[in-house]
């Protein structure tokens, strides 16, 4: 494959799809913390750090 071609073929890729995956990298996210929640864990988890220092 061409530098042009290459070039082509990323120009060509739409930034819907980016913000698509960066939307579903914040779901994962938020679920996540809310399983820690849910588990009432992430209080724990917040002194662990704090006393660490």
């Amino acid at each position: 494959m061409r530098a042009s071609e290459r070039a082509r073929f990323k120009e060509a890729i739409p930034t819907a799809y980016f913000s698509y995956v960066e939307g579903l990298m914040m779901q994962k996210i938020v679920r996540y913390h809310a399983h820690i929640k849910n588990k009432q864990t992430a209080r724990n988890y917040s002194l662990l750090i704090f006393l660490r220092f």
